[in-house]
């Protein structure tokens, strides 16, 4: 999809079809809270989108976890994060014989045990960056103690390594309610990424194809060959109109030329909330590969 510039012209109007605010408010429990402007207030549609915390990846791009849940233990404290792995079995007689190799996001630990050097820890990807020359480890007993200095040191890492499960932590306190819109040129991807996202997060997933054919009683592609792509994306419009009041939602828009995030006009009631944009790319493989901007 080419880059976009936000129109500032007004927006559709809000009386087609007459019935769409009753739908909407029955399909979505959010309790309507004033909502504070988001600081990125820009789409990801944006030729330069600016990096962030909230910037969401594939699965297939995500570290692995980096040792079995009973391997080691993880606390985050004021401006730094603590590890702690038990090494008391490896028969380590010396700290000469660990070694703890860090950078910016990225941590890998070693130890030499019966002559053979071992992987204990190797995490690709760190939940967050980390101050790699102010890195300390210790030995504590049977266990090897690393702290890792944040860089953004309010962050709350629910874990050590950038996985699905500590992305969607982490995301939740940094949205703090703000709604996500998840635009794209299929409806139906939209709509998967928005319920696994949602799933992941403990937001409502809403999809704006399922409103409006409540409202009409007809699907969106048939609304589209009777009436003409201009009159779905405007209705579409009222429904991202009525949804900007409401918090801790994951909405899925139309997709293509039905939808209204393809005018220029119509992305208005998007920047109430923080905006996605899918791609699907072809990949080396078999299969594509989904890219969230």
């Amino acid at each position: 999809m080419a880059a976009m510039s936000i129109a500032t012209s007004t927006c559709c109007s809000s009386s087609f079809p007459a019935n769409l605010s009753r739908h909407i408010a029955t399909y979505s429990r959010s309790p309507r809270l004033p909502l504070p402007r988001p600081a990125w207030g820009r789409s990801l549609l944006a030729a330069s989108p600016p990096a962030s915390r909230l910037r969401l990846r594939p699965r297939t791009s995500l570290s692995a976890s980096p040792a079995a849940a009973h391997d080691y233990e993880f606390t985050d404290t004021n401006g730094e994060v603590e590890l702690r792995l038990d090494i008391g079995k490896l028969g380590i007689e010396s700290s000469r014989d660990v070694f703890v190799d860090v950078d910016d996001m990225s941590l890998l630990i070693r130890a030499k045990s019966d002559g053979t050097l071992r992987t204990l820890m190797n995490v690709g990807t760190l939940f967050d960056r980390v101050k790699s020359s102010e890195t300390i480890w210790f030995i504590d007993e049977d266990q090897l103690v690393v702290n890792l200095k944040k860089v953004e040191q309010e962050l709350k890492w629910p874990d050590i390594d950038e996985s699905w499960k500590s992305l969607t932590a982490g995301i939740t306190q940094l949205l703090a309610g703000i709604s996500v819109h998840i635009v794209g040129d299929s409806t139906d991807i939209n709509e998967a990424v928005a319920k696994e996202i949602a799933e992941g997060i403990g937001y409502l997933p809403v999809c704006t194809s399922e409103l409006l054919e409540s409202a009409t009683q007809k699907s969106v592609d048939t609304w589209a060959a009777s009436e003409g792509v201009d009159s779905v994306a405007e209705a579409e419009c009222v429904v991202l109109e009525s949804l900007s009041s409401h918090v801790r939602t994951v909405v899925a828009t139309l997709g293509g030329k039905q939808g209204a995030a393809s005018r220029f006009d119509k992305w208005q009631y998007l920047h109430s909330g923080f905006t996605v944009w899918l791609s699907v790319s072809e990949a080396g493989g078999e299969e594509g590969s989904l890219s969230l901007g």
